[in-house]
């Protein structure tokens, strides 16, 4: 276990595959549908913002 939890996050960070355009985009439109298994997939994935910023959703 880590003692410095900032290195532990930036780790686990590390493991999250980033999303794709492609796979951002049907994320997005199946989250506006109401779908549950994509409000599951956004706490797993990174997203890319505008300025090009990996995040979580």
């Amino acid at each position: 276990m880590h003692d410095n939890f900032y290195q532990m996050y930036l780790d686990e960070m590390g493991e999250i595959t980033p999303c794709t355009g492609e796979e951002q985009l049907k994320l997005i439109s199946d989250l506006r549908k109401g779908n549950q298994e994509a409000k599951k997939e956004t706490g797993r994935r990174k997203f890319k913002n505008r300025s090009g910023v990996c995040q979580g959703v």
